[in-house]
């Protein structure tokens, strides 16, 4: 049984700040963490009330002021959970993105170390030991 519009009701008959044990006792919820969003799903009071340190008020009867510290509030938290995902996401691509090493190549006679620069016309043309990889 979906409880919103009764707490709605009660939210505005209120006319004020509730605190979330009493809307908890009045309606025989157990968990106060029921009345606000669980992952993707709105609370019971995620769509109808503002919440802040003092309980919870319908949007209809918050001040300005208070919509706006509200409004603020929500905004920083989303914007600082995508930069959040964000970092993430790139941090595991970093992780997980495979480094290509540079093939290493060596001359056949002397065994001594090539190094390949860009640009430049490939070793093995010009030397004759040559040894490929």
């Amino acid at each position: 049984m979906d409880l919103t519009p009764q707490i709605e009701a009660y939210l505005l008959a209120r006319g004020d700040w509730v605190k979330s044990r009493e809307i908890c006792e009045r309606f025989g919820i157990k968990d106060d963490r029921k009345l606000r969003a669980i992952d993707d799903q709105p609370g019971l009071c995620s769509r109808i009330a503002i919440s802040g340190n003092k309980g919870f008020k319908h949007i209809s009867l918050a001040t300005t002021a208070e919509w706006q510290e509200h409004y603020a509030r929500e905004r920083k938290h989303n914007i600082m959970a995508l930069v959040n995902l964000r970092a993430k996401r790139r941090l595991r691509l970093n992780l997980t993105r495979q480094i290509q090493r540079p093939q290493i190549v060596c001359e056949r006679d002397t065994g001594q170390t090539l190094m390949k620069l860009p640009g430049v016309r490939p070793y093995e043309m010009d030397c004759p030991t040559y040894m490929a990889p």
